[in-house]
């Protein structure tokens, strides 16, 4: 799911320490931020939380190379402002 190239990348130009906390922040924060979406309906999270929550998500996906779900993200997000 995550491109490689780009998280060599990242560890190159900051250092592997540091990439490997960004990592790990990515893998918490999406856990967060997916439950959060899944829950959604549930909790009636409003659409500017909505939106908010999957744009954060979009950006940090789309740091690490992780296209597809960056895509399916803003998908999110544009629908949530635009309701």
């Amino acid at each position: 799911m995550l491109d490689e190239s780009r998280v060599d990348a990242l560890a190159a130009d900051l250092g592997q320490p540091v990439a490997e906390r960004l990592l790990s922040r990515f893998l918490a924060e999406g856990d967060e931020a997916v439950h959060a979406l899944t829950e959604a309906d549930k909790t009636l999270l409003n659409l500017s939380e909505l939106a908010e929550t999957a744009h954060k998500l979009a950006g940090i996906a789309a740091t690490f190379g992780a296209l597809a779900l960056h895509e399916a993200l803003a998908r999110i997000d544009h629908r949530a402002k635009s309701e």
